[in-house]
Formats: C-alpha cells, structure tokens, sequence
C-alpha cells in the first residue's frame, strides 16, 4: 500500500523552525554514548555530546500529552519467491526523514545509507548527496535512538499505509521502524515536529569529522521508474500491469516502444508482499512500471513534448527536484498520463519514497 502523502506546495514557513528545545538532557546524552560505545566505534563521543545536548534534551521533554496511540498493525506479508523484476539496490537504507511543508519545517525528504551516503532534496531543485563516515553514521543512529521517537509508546510501527505530514524511520535489527507525526491528535503535533525538526537538521549537531565529504553534489540518479496508465477518476484505484501495458497504446510510437523494451518493477501482489518481508515498503504505484536509463527516460519525456500539446519547451529530467508527471487528454480514451521518478540508492523510485 502506497503512504500518501500531502501534496507540495511553495509556501513561505519553508524556512527552518526556529522552536529552542527544553534544556537538560543528561540521561539520554549518556545513553547515546552507551548506543556508541556498543557499536565498537572509535568516535570521540565525549566531543558530540555537547552537540547532541539540543537534540537529546528535546527527547528527554518528548512525552506527548495524553498519548494512547497503540503500535501500528503489522503488515500481511506472504513467502512467495521474489522475482527480480526491479533494479537492485546499491545501499542499505539505515534511516530516512521526511518533513511536509505545512509543518513549518520545509519540504525535505532525506536517505541515509549503510555506505555513508545522504542523499537528500529541500525543494530548492534537484537532489543532493553527502557522505558520513562510518563513525558519523553511527552517532546519527545513537542521536536519533535517544530522542526517544521511536519509543514503545510512540506512534511506532511499519511505515505503510499512513497519511502524515512527517516521519522518521531507522532500520532496527534489520528491520525499517518508523515514528510518524501523530495526526490528527493535534495536542501532540507540536512536540513531535519540534524533535524530528532537531533530528532531520543532524548536520547542525554532528560534528565535522562525522562527514567524509559534508559539501554537497549533484545525485545523478542511476535510472528512473517510468510509469504509463489511463489516469482513472478514482485515485484510490492503482493500476495494474495490464493497465500500464494498455495505456502503451495511446502513447507517441518512440515514446511506447522505448517503455515496452525496459525491464518491469513489481508485476503482482505476492511479490510486493515479499518485497515487503525483505526489509522494504514498496508503492504499489509500482506495479507494472518500467526501469530506463536516464537517456532513455529523457527520450521518452522529448517524445511526449513533441507529440503531446501544451509542452512547448524541452523538460529536462535531470534538473528535476522530484518526479515528473506528464499527461494529455485524448478523445474517447481520457486523460494518459507518464510519471518519471528518479531511483533512490536502495532500489526504490523517488514517488515510493517511503520505503
């Protein structure tokens, strides 16, 4: 099942929050050096602690009133073989951030992964890499244990299915755990944004030799999810791959031969419940989907800027700071529409970022 998530919109509170955490977070300052100290990392955690001390005093203050949430439903998942029909990942995912920007803490989505890369995007445009050393990546896994979001009586559980303005997820002996802001019990919104408003700023408290490279570069994305389908009135409805394979019909011939020759992602349930049970949340927006190169994926969008009316001007994918939707209306079919999301590290297209 597919999170939903808000959609983006340019609004002035993009700007960091500026909300000072409550002061005093001795017990959980030392519990992250204890969280350091057990991974066997040579980090001098003595000189992050001070850093840490906005980040884990606000974990101590994190007690949201009047809290009766219970942990989400695990998912139903089966032991169906997993055929690999999608791209294999390059990366582990350790842990991921995503804030909305009607938290009043921007639009920001960011990856964290075993190999120390940060690939992260803001909205400013386009998406953007660091890399953590192995030590740095391990004071962010202990700085976000200690904030006490992912407690046991937080709102904790697999992140699928749920509408939220904001989570945090870190994989927890091996598995992805997610904390997602508490909507609609509004009473608690506001101290959880204030924590993982401190948690997903983790360059202001790491301390410089936690980056291996802390300037950021361009991510050129390795391929993207390139998806066809006769949009239907009721979004609710995903598409099946019989429906991707049909909406080839009403594309630009260039355009329809280049995605019937790319590899698929996802083609039925039993394999996105496998996919699920390996680690991973998959959207089942993509189902029946088709992996291309970046030349091939800008060929198709030329092609559509050509054939369909309205465009006028070359798009450029690679200047994109999110996915691509493309769409026209044809008589007698409706309206066809193309989505091209850049694929993550972790094997996943950016529109199922939550996996």
């Amino acid at each position: 099942m597919a999170v939903i998530a808000p959609p983006r919109q340019p609004d002035s509170r993009d700007a960091e929050s500026t909300v000072e955490p409550d002061r005093g977070g001795e017990a959980l300052i030392e519990e992250a050096k204890q969280h350091a100290k057990l991974r066997r990392r040579r980090v001098a955690v003595t000189a992050v602690v001070a850093s840490l001390a906005v980040v884990l005093a606000t974990g101590l203050a994190f007690g949201f009133a009047g809290a009766t949430s219970e942990r989400g439903p695990e998912p139903a998942v089966t032991k169906a073989e997993l055929v690999p029909a999608y791209p294999v990942a390059s990366a582990e995912l350790v842990a991921s951030f995503y804030t909305h920007w009607g938290t009043g803490l921007g639009d920001n989505f960011k990856y964290v992964y075993d190999d120390g890369r940060v690939v992260s995007t803001n909205g400013a445009g386009g998406w953007q890499q660091q890399r953590l050393t192995p030590g740095g990546l391990e004071l962010l896994r202990a700085g976000i244990t200690a904030s006490g979001i992912l407690g046991p009586d937080r709102y904790v559980g697999p992140l699928q299915g749920i509408g939220s303005g904001a989570f945090v997820q870190l994989r927890v002996d091996g598995v992805l755990t997610a904390a997602w802001q508490p909507w609609p019990a509004v009473d608690e919104i506001d101290a959880f944004n204030q924590v993982i408003g401190q948690l997903i700023r983790f360059g202001d408290w790491l301390p410089a030799d936690a980056w291996a490279q802390r300037e950021t570069t361009a991510y050129v994305p390795p391929g993207y999810a390139v998806c066809a389908e006769v949009m239907r009135a009721d979004r609710g409805v995903f598409a099946t791959t019989a429906d991707r394979d049909a909406a080839l019909a009403h594309l630009p011939e260039d355009a329809a031969a280049v995605l019937a020759a790319g590899p698929r992602f996802l083609t039925f349930d039993a394999q996105v419940d496998a996919y699920i049970a390996s680690g991973s949340t998959p959207s089942s927006d993509v189902i029946g989907c088709r992996h291309l190169t970046p030349a091939q994926a800008q060929s198709v969008v030329d092609a559509l800027v050509t054939a369909w009316p309205g465009w006028g001007r070359r798009v450029l994918l690679a200047e994109r700071e999110t996915n691509l939707v493309m769409s026209t209306r044809i008589p007698g079919v409706g309206r066809v529409g193309v989505t091209f999301g850049p694929m993550l590290p972790h094997g996943v297209p950016e529109f199922a970022m939550y996996g």
